[in-house]
């Protein structure tokens, strides 16, 4: 059955006779309907709104509409002093934003099942107690979970939400869970902002939203960052009890540009339905710090004219597609399987239409390639990422390092530290490039149980033995040494409750008290944590084994005898990890393979001369053969 509201929004165009309840004109609205009613007809039920369906037109919709208060109010640009825009409210009367908020980008799988391939995690790092640790509400292996150390919804988002579409954690209800010093009440709401992705106006400017978190601004952080608003004052200093419309409070408030607006309040924003890739590239762009301009040059894909969007689209529950290998098997969607590398380049045979050739996607040839390498290694670990050098190389992320805000430190040195290309074995096994980080964090620990503490109450513990801000000397970690671990873990046992002791993680290391000494041993607390590098892809004429074998068998290859370095504090600087550990192979027999093919040349020589040889030797039997058959055959004719 079709859905209510969009009969609604129909008859109330009708009525109004201004095209739409909201004033956005949809082209081909009348062909719209007639589709609605033919489904209704049908008996099938249409779970979404006017504004999520498309007639099959190739044209855009004209948003001309009304802008809506977090209480449904519409806006004057002249009366709102206070109120800013609700992005739920102003798009969910045309859109489903309840099927929309189950997106990856606002939702987070809760459920193991659902996670999928592990991705970019949200690095949580605290200079002062030397932390840095991998967090992430989908519960993906070498991830904690914030509440893990004591981070409320609130402060994840005033830590985190500089770089977040909204929704979420973002959004507080029933279910959050309140800790002390939480501040719901004054900051409001971190909204699903679909102007984070959708806006195309050249003025909107996704960097202010880092400017109004830090002032605990969430509610109005959309309107401050979009082209037609400019929000001042915090909400900082404003008492819990604060409810929006009191001029008294000295709260934050809203300056709208009436020059966009229309007589009838009504505002035109300019919207993408194919969102472009400078909104994908705010939270996803990776720096790589190296002196090679190569290696922070546009994928492939880009330049050749295709989008993020080409590949990483949705439907309108907005669960994007991720284009990796074993994606469409997991979800049970051959759809999505039709977006990965294979799906584009290497269609398979036999299907019921001819799928080759989408997006013009060429079909490499891989003339020579044993069938083995398509066995063990993924397409990026050939042709992602840049080109691998002996010693891993240290990369930025928008996520990790605030890139785009205002203020983000601009040094390459600065935690966390992520290295790449790490070659190891991916989501489906196959050896693919990586993003690593090695986590390092306080612990409260009894046995093999590691438990983290949050900075907060390492700080409270420890007391002055924590630098103080003004103490350090840059964005790095801090100076330690196994005189002031062993205080800080002394101080620590103390708060702690009976039968667990204080460690410290880091390096691939948990450092603990033994007999009054600080040793360390190996654990998988403090394993690194690795995702994928997709991007960017190389041309063909870049990838790993376009000179031969010897790009990546060659015995000082980077692909397999690369080094990682194990980082973080009270580690040895010169310690290394060799990228065959990382890869699960042998050392040894990597090296003694890789020396044949110093032989290789020398053995082809051999063995075409051999064939040579042989084939004459062959042809001397035939014709010896031929000549006592046919002499044979003369003589019995004479």
């Amino acid at each position: 059955m079709v859905n209510e509201t969009v009969l609604q929004a129909g008859s109330q165009a009708s009525d109004r006779g201004d095209g739409h309840p909201h004033g956005v004109c949809l082209r081909g609205m009348p062909a719209l309907l007639c589709c609605l009613l033919v489904c209704s007809a049908q008996g099938q039920e249409i779970d979404a709104q006017v504004g999520d369906i498309r007639d099959g037109s190739l044209s855009g919709a004209v948003h001309h509409i009304n802008l809506y208060t977090e209480k449904g109010g519409r806006i004057s640009p002249t009366s709102n002093f206070d109120q800013p825009y609700s992005p739920s409210e102003t798009c969910g009367q045309c859109h489903d934003v309840d099927s929309i908020s189950q997106g990856w980008h606002f939702t987070p799988a809760a459920d193991a099942n659902a996670a999928g391939r592990p991705g970019e995690p949200w690095i949580y790092v605290d200079i002062a107690t030397a932390t840095q640790i991998p967090l992430s509400h989908t519960p993906w292996p070498g991830t904690f979970q914030p509440a893990d150390l004591g981070i409320s919804d609130w402060n994840f988002i005033r830590l985190f939400g500089r770089h977040m579409t909204g929704g979420g954690p973002g959004v507080h209800d029933a279910n959050t869970v309140v800790l002390p010093g939480d501040r719901w009440g004054p900051s409001g709401s971190l909204e699903i902002n679909c102007l984070t992705c959708h806006s195309a106006e050249l003025m909107h400017d996704q960097s202010v939203v880092s400017e109004q978190i830090a002032r605990q601004n969430y509610r109005w952080s959309a309107t401050a960052s979009a082209s037609f608003g400019y929000v001042k004052r915090s909400a900082r200093r404003l008492k819990e009890s604060y409810k929006p419309g009191d001029k008294a409070s000295g709260g934050p408030q809203v300056s709208y540009d009436e020059s966009r607006f229309f007589a009838d309040n009504k505002i035109f924003l300019k919207l993408d339905r194919d969102v472009a890739n400078t909104r994908c590239y705010f939270c996803h762009s990776t720096k790589v710090i190296s002196l090679d301009a190569m290696d922070n040059l546009q994928d492939v894909h880009m330049a050749s004219g295709m989008s993020c969007v080409t590949c990483h689209g949705h439907g309108l529950d907005h669960k994007i597609r991720r284009g990796y290998a074993t994606e469409a098997r997991e979800t049970g969607s051959s759809q999505v399987g039709r977006f990965s590398c294979v799906g584009c380049h290497l269609p398979e045979e036999g299907m019921e239409r001819p799928r080759a050739g989408q997006f013009t996607a060429p079909r490499p040839e891989h003339k020579g390639l044993p069938p083995i390498h398509f066995e063990k290694l993924s397409c990026t670990a050939c042709h992602s990422g840049p080109w691998p050098r002996p010693e891993t190389v240290m990369g930025k992320t928008s996520r990790s390092h605030a890139l785009g805000t205002h203020g983000a430190h601009p040094a390459d040195d600065r935690l966390p530290y992520v290295q790449l290309p790490v070659f190891a074995p991916g989501h489906d096994g196959k050896l693919q490039p990586h993003r690593l980080i090695w986590p390092a964090y306080w612990a409260s620990v009894a046995g093999d149980d590691v438990v983290p503490l949050s900075p907060d109450a390492v700080k409270e513990a420890a007391g002055d033995l924590i630098p103080h801000r003004s103490e350090l000397t840059g964005p790095s970690w801090p100076e330690m040494d196994s005189e002031k671990v062993k205080a800080i873990l002394e101080a620590l046992a103390a708060s702690l409750e009976e039968g667990r002791k204080a460690g410290y993680v880091s390096g691939g290391q948990l450092f603990s008290i033994e007999g009054g000494q600080v040793v360390s041993r190996r654990h998988v607390a403090g394993e690194p944590y690795l995702w994928p590098l997709a991007h960017n892809v190389r041309p063909a004429r870049q990838a790993l084994g376009i000179r031969g074998c010897e790009d990546c068998h060659d015995q000082d290859a980077p692909f397999l005898f690369g080094e990682i370095a194990v980082n973080g504090p009270l580690v040895d600087p010169n310690e290394r990890v060799s990228m065959t550990e990382f890869g699960g192979m042998d050392v040894a027999a990597s090296r003694r393979f890789a020396a044949t093919f110093g032989f290789r040349p020398l053995f082809k020589l051999v063995a075409s001369a051999s064939c040579v040889l042989m084939g004459l030797v062959l042809f001397w039997l035939v014709m010896r053969v031929l000549d006592g058959l046919i002499g044979g055959s003369l003589q019995k004719r004479e």
